[in-house]
């Protein structure tokens, strides 16, 4: 589990991002493909920055991230559409 907080000038909002454990092999090329991200649950209901402050994130511009974990590092995956384009990307953070 991943807590993060964001604190703008208003109330400071805690999230807890689920990260999934897996043994499946994850290859780290930008797209979301693998069996492992679609066992990853999603995180989503994010709220946006720009152009509206605060307010829920647009259907046609929405975001979901995939946190997973092996022994040997931490993944995290982004799906973003931007205006009924999907854009994947993929990270990973060793120890």
């Amino acid at each position: 589990m991943i807590i993060f907080k964001v604190s703008p000038a208003q109330t400071p909002i805690q999230r807890e991002i689920p990260a999934q454990r897996t043994s499946l092999p994850i290859k780290i090329d930008g797209e979301l493909n693998e069996e492992a991200w679609k066992k990853a649950p999603a995180v989503n209901n994010f709220v946006e920055q720009r152009p509206s402050f605060g307010k829920a994130e647009n259907e046609k511009t929405k975001t979901e991230m995939f946190i997973l974990y092996d022994d040997n590092a931490v993944y995290k995956g982004t799906e973003l559409l931007v205006v009924g384009l999907l854009v994947s990307c993929s990270l990973f953070f060793v120890q």
